[in-house]
């Protein structure tokens, strides 16, 4: 038995599928943040079960926020999102930015020299 050919709507939903198991929050992701944030303290560890019930929720709120940025992209008339578009998405969400992102034209590291 040959398997159908594939035909360009099987292979869309083929992409399309791949780039949402990609964009996927996993358990194991949420759990490295946890340790990031709590330091490592191992009294504090976050359980699997936590982990789990949390990936979904992280996701939706990653996604809630690209697409609020990406909503200030868009009204810029930009094709490219940056860092103040996610800013600008975080503080309408009456969250706090991100410090120490910034684009490329106002960052004053840029002019430092090593040595």
């Amino acid at each position: 038995v040959t398997p159908p050919a594939a035909t360009p709507t099987n292979m869309q939903v083929t992409q399309q599928d791949a780039a949402t198991a990609a964009a996927r929050v996993t358990p194991a992701s949420v759990s490295v943040l946890a340790e990031s944030v709590l330091g490592g303290d191992v009294t504090r560890k976050l359980s699997a079960e936590a982990a789990s019930v949390l990936a979904p929720d992280v996701e939706y709120r990653l996604r809630a926020l690209v697409q609020d940025a990406s909503k200030f992209m868009r009204h810029a008339k930009r094709t490219k999102l940056t860092c103040s578009d996610v800013n600008n998405a975080l503080l309408a969400r009456g969250c706090e930015p991100v410090y120490g992102f910034e684009d490329g034209a106002r960052d004053a590291s840029r002019f430092v020299e090593g040595g």
